[in-house]
């Protein structure tokens, strides 16, 4: 049978044979392809099972490889030492980088002028208000938010404010932006929220009152309170951008957001002051990225002396500067936040004749001598201040001559020449009403102040009692 399949097989392969280029064909014997054909059988056989034998032997060396892997490690993966050893590298190099920044500083003195430091108050309330020129439709409450730094602040300075209105607790209020400019900035974490708690507050140790009304002679951080004549009061903070004074307020008529707008002079036709306020320690924070100001161009210039270039001292504070400062703390090893502040200022002044300073807890900030108001600011400011003690508490020493209500009026009445006569009676005792003729909230609202300081019950109602207490007010 075995003979037969061979004896098939070698007259198919003669069948199928054909010359191949470069070879001689020849016709082998019968015998002789029947003997080769059962070797080629059996060579089949014998690979198959080499083959399955290799394939067998294969995946047991692979386990056996991944054993060994997992038993030794391998020879190229770095020791702990070798570890510890480049992390310890890697430390001598950070070394040696503020080393070799340390280098580039002159041995020399520094000779030029030093920096003058922003006023931490104005700074922050420049960082937290829309910029000049902003659409009203990005600020107005409540269709808007607060930028976020507002945000910041404001649960800084005040926590959770319970109890509070929409506005003020959202702090589109003028007290609210005020407040919380002062608060979060640290110089006065006590600053009241209120135009009424403002005033009883105003002057006091933090802050000196001074009899000024032009806006050449405001200082950036002055604190200003006044109030619009017949229409309420209003406090703001002035600042300046670029050389240019801007006031920083919020609006709770308007419903506006902290913002920036122009500063402007008082006059009497428009504005009936409350006065300046000035803080009396200077609070001044540190030079950092977006300020613009000559204090910023002397800090340009000591920068460039030490080897860390800004280009041209412009007094603009942009990325340049930033990155000039940051190298300069590095050299220090300092923590390179790019703000130069009371650290950065202590390790300057090894290379200048810079005078010490002292800080002020809770912005960094560094501190200036007591500005001083002149002589004739000084004069005024006393006159302003008894000016505005006596506005509304202190009634003049002559009875009241105009005529007084002859009927009882109250809120919302209609009796428009009645209520009249009283809005002209509070305002002469020093109550900043506007007289329409309208018995609003605002009218409602001094009339129980009277009535409170003249021994009555606050209801508001102006009835018979009323009148007779204002008849016997004596000036």
């Amino acid at each position: 049978m075995k003979k037969s399949v061979i004896a098939i097989i070698t007259a198919v392969m003669m069948t199928l044979a054909f010359p191949v280029a470069g070879f001689a064909t020849e016709t082998p014997s019968t015998e002789g392809d029947a003997a080769e054909a059962e070797q080629v059988i059996n060579a089949t056989d014998e690979e198959d099972a080499l083959t399955l034998q290799d394939t067998n032997t294969d995946e047991a060396v692979s386990e056996e490889t991944q054993q060994d892997t997992t038993a030794e490690p391998s020879a190229t993966e770095p020791s702990d030492a070798a570890l510890s050893g480049a992390a310890k590298e890697d430390e001598n190099d950070e070394e040696l980088d503020a080393k070799a920044l340390a280098a580039r500083i002159p041995k020399t003195k520094y000779k030029g002028a030093q920096p003058a430091f922003p006023n931490a108050i104005a700074q922050q309330a420049i960082k937290i208000a829309f910029k000049y020129g902003t659409a009203k439709s990005k600020m107005t409450y409540p269709g808007a938010s607060a930028k976020p730094e507002f945000q910041k602040a404001i649960q800084q300075a005040y926590g959770a404010r319970k109890g509070w209105g929409k506005q003020t607790r959202a702090g589109a209020s003028c007290d609210v932006f005020v407040g919380t400019v002062v608060r979060s900035c640290g110089y006065d974490t006590k600053f009241p929220r209120g135009l009424e708690e403002d005033l009883k507050y105003l002057p006091n140790s933090k802050f000196t009152e001074l009899g000024i009304t032009k806006k050449k002679e405001f200082q950036p951080g002055d604190i200003i309170l006044y109030n619009n004549k017949g229409s309420g009061g209003h406090i703001a903070i002035y600042v300046e951008i670029a050389g240019k004074g801007y006031l920083a307020e919020a609006s709770y008529s308007w419903k506006r957001y902290g913002r920036i707008t122009k500063a402007h002079d008082w006059t009497p036709s428009h504005y009936k002051s409350y006065g300046v306020f000035r803080p009396n320690k200077a609070c001044m924070g540190p030079i950092q990225y977006g300020d613009y100001n000559s204090g910023v161009k002397a800090l340009q210039q000591f920068l460039n002396w030490a080897g860390f270039d800004c280009g041209t001292p412009d007094g603009d504070f942009g990325k340049k500067t930033e990155e000039a400062v940051k190298l300069f703390q590095k050299s220090q090893g300092l923590e390179a936040d790019g703000e130069f502040g009371s650290k950065s200022y202590a390790a300057a002044q090894k290379y200048t004749n810079w005078g010490a300073r002292k800080m002020l807890k809770g912005t960094n900030p560094i501190v200036t001598k007591k500005p001083v108001a002149n002589n004739a600011h000084a004069v005024a400011a006393k006159s302003a201040k008894k000016t505005s003690t006596t506005t509304a508490k202190a009634p003049a020493k002559k009875a009241y001559t105009g005529a007084l209500p002859t009927k009882t009026i109250k809120y919302k009445s209609k009796k428009k020449g009645e209520v009249k006569k009283w809005q002209k009676f509070l305002k002469w005792y020093g109550y900043p009403v506007k007289v329409d003729g309208k018995f609003g909230k605002g009218t409602k609202k001094y009339t129980k102040k009277f009535q409170k300081k003249v021994g009555l019950k606050a209801t508001g109602k102006v009835g018979k009692k009323t009148v007779a207490k204002a008849k016997a007010v004596k000036k």
